[in-house]
């Protein structure tokens, strides 16, 4: 996906024992590689013009509206049932949320229907939508968890 000549960059980046899954570590990279570290640089470009709120869906424990095999966590588009009640894409998979999802839920919409209220600074913000409660989230933390360095220089 990303070329051989980078393969052993990536697995002394995302050692397999940091992970309880090959296929945990396989998230990690494809999470950080097409939607944190991508989504994070527009963030530092816009926010020295603009204030920006970014977010990090993170509820390990959200309902999944795609069937597999292995568990998915919080999967990309799993926030949508937080936002608009019972979505569950083409399935038939029920998206109800328990009360700490609902708690979530709440807070989520709150941020969003409230976005122009938020404080105005010029810089990143970052919350991680997450149980039991969500959290702020410095730079560093993002730029660490997310591997920002090592991404922009294996893709710039």
């Amino acid at each position: 996906m990303f070329g051989k000549n980078i393969s052993e960059e990536i697995l002394a980046e995302y050692p397999l024992e940091n992970y309880e899954t090959p296929a945990n570590a396989y998230a990690a990279i494809i999470t950080d590689a097409w939607f944190a570290v991508p989504a994070y640089n527009v963030n530092s470009a816009l926010c020295k013009k603009i204030p920006v709120y970014a977010y990090e869906f993170d509820d390990q424990t959200a309902p999944n509206y795609i069937e597999t095999s292995f568990t998915q966590g919080a999967a990309h588009t799993y926030e949508i049932p937080y936002i608009f009640k019972n979505f569950h894409g083409s399935s038939e998979l029920s998206t109800k949320l328990n009360s700490s999802q609902e708690k979530l839920s709440r807070e989520m919409i709150k941020y969003w229907a409230n976005v122009s209220k938020l404080p105005k600074q010029k810089d990143k913000n970052f919350l991680r939508l997450t149980l039991p409660k969500v959290e702020n989230l410095s730079d560093n933390e993002f730029v660490k968890n997310h591997h920002v360095e090592f991404w922009n220089k294996i893709l710039n």
